[in-house]
């Protein structure tokens, strides 16, 4: 690597480092919670250590993180802040922390023989694992959403994937959206009330089983409530084509273009959350739903053309 995309490379990681040195500082303006306010400006300081680090590597005279860039991100965090609480937020950008850390393997790969720049890179490492780490933890460790999140995602996803297969599946079969909007809300309530047992009666078995654990975050109500909820919340999507009247081929494809851009949001979401990559989430979701939409539109379609319905 030249020196010009060298450098070019050592000023996007110091971009980094100052833009969530100003996104924590917004942030913590933002924040009413002394304790997390706190948390926020402590990670907005060390932020700032690691993009004077960097600036020790790379002329920064001229970089700048463009006002544009902030506010987006600023938005979409406050967005993620609003309707999932800030542990969720914070995991976004710890997501995007996971990326550059790896960054920073390849830039110490850079001045290899230099000790002093190596040095100065451990040392921008080490301080990413020793404070930075351990401060966002403190934030998410307490989120009843990042606690609950596999409960969440298994309602989501069961109430999208199998209220879009029934609905499809009526659809299919039936000519009139009213009496396919019926049927699959019929569906999402039944859906609803098992998934939610299911899930009470699974967590009381889990807590009686590991009686001697105090800590379990889990409890049998909340469980049923974090799995309920989601549920009724994604079988809603694929219902909404039919109750706007809409029926047959374009109901159904209203109705599956509608899941799959929900499904890609919750999975890119839950990719975040837990660390994983993005696209293969999403593309590994979106196969498995598709695929089980489009096996219930050819039976629907065969029931109606073997038993000749037309209602």
């Amino acid at each position: 690597m030249n020196n010009a995309r060298r450098d070019a490379y050592l000023l996007g990681l110091y971009k980094e480092e100052v833009l969530h040195k100003r996104v924590y500082r917004k942030l913590a303006d933002a924040e009413m919670d002394r304790s997390l306010k706190e948390v926020l400006e402590e990670l907005s300081k060390v932020e700032s250590y690691h993009a004077k680090m960097w600036a020790q590597l790379v002329d920064v005279k001229h970089a700048h993180v463009s006002n544009a860039r902030l506010a987006l991100t600023f938005f979409a965090l406050r967005i993620l802040r609003r309707i999932f609480g800030l542990s969720v937020a914070i995991k976004s950008i710890e997501h995007r922390e996971t990326i550059l850390y790896e960054k920073i393997g390849s830039a110490r790969n850079l001045f290899r023989g230099n000790r002093k720049k190596s040095a100065i890179i451990d040392k921008i490492k080490a301080d990413e694992i020793d404070r930075e780490v351990p401060l966002q933890q403190r934030i998410t460790e307490y989120s009843k959403v990042i606690n609950n999140i596999r409960d969440i995602t298994f309602g989501m996803n069961d109430g999208l994937v199998e209220v879009l297969a029934a609905t499809v599946g009526l659809g299919a079969a039936l000519q009139t959206p009213v009496l396919v909007a019926i049927g699959g809300f019929i569906v999402a309530v039944s859906g609803t009330l098992s998934m939610a047992g299911g899930a009470y009666i699974a967590t009381q078995y889990e807590r009686g089983v590991n009686s001697k654990q105090k800590n379990m975050h889990s409890s049998p109500l909340g469980s049923a409530f974090y799995v309920g909820l989601p549920y009724i919340f994604g079988a809603i999507f694929p219902l909404i084509p039919f109750f706007l009247g809409f029926g047959g081929i374009t109901g159904i494809a209203y109705a599956m273009i509608l899941t799959a851009i929900v499904l890609a949001i919750i999975a890119a979401l839950i990719a975040v959350v837990t660390n994983k990559n993005v696209s293969k989430r999403v593309a590994t979701t979106l196969a498995i739903s598709m695929s089980a939409a489009l096996i219930t539109i050819l039976l629907g379609a065969f029931v109606r053309y073997v038993f000749h319905i037309s209602v």
